[in-house]
């Protein structure tokens, strides 16, 4: 089956937001681990700025 040019760039920016998300999950994890608080402060605000922009996104597609 031949997947067509849309379903490829759907799947590629899925991959990316849900790489995004895990990537700072695991700067969370490795900053709270560390006790470095500060950095738990920024990774925590980057990814609730990721989560919103891609319940924007969900909102457009409505």
């Amino acid at each position: 089956m031949k997947i067509s040019k849309d379903d490829i760039e759907s799947i590629t920016n899925i991959n990316f937001t849900c790489n995004n998300l895990h990537d700072l999950s695991n700067d969370i994890y490795e900053s709270l681990m560390d006790g470095d608080y500060p950095e738990v402060r920024i990774h925590s605000q980057l990814l609730i700025q990721s989560v919103a922009e891609l319940i924007q996104s969900l909102e457009d597609e409505i």
